[in-house]
């Protein structure tokens, strides 16, 4: 299901999609259902970013720009950087047993 609130957008990507969003008035997100984002500025501009949390605070990850990463690289850049916090967040969070 596609719903649209505002500037955002929920989605799965296809490509033309991707190569269809025009700049608008204000900058918008175009959101695929894992969280991975195409930031559309109001210059044109289109970067594929994602959101996660660092230590409490809320974080923007930048992939790169589109047409020079693909749709495929940034999904695959986007499950690698996913990989990496999900290894980071279980080495620092304490356990019951590391607190016993």
């Amino acid at each position: 299901m596609v719903s649209t609130t505002g500037y955002h957008t929920t989605m799965p990507f296809t490509a033309k999609q991707v190569s269809a969003a025009q700049p608008k008035d204000k900058p918008y997100k175009l959101t695929d259902a894992n969280r991975l984002y195409l930031y559309i500025a109001v210059t044109g501009t289109k970067s594929w970013r994602c959101n996660y949390l660092d230590g409490g605070k809320d974080k923007t990850k930048t992939f790169g720009q589109y047409p020079a990463m693909s749709l495929a690289d940034a999904g695959m850049a986007h499950v690698k950087f996913r990989d990496v916090q999900d290894v980071s967040a279980s080495d620092t969070a304490p356990t019951f047993k590391k607190v016993a």
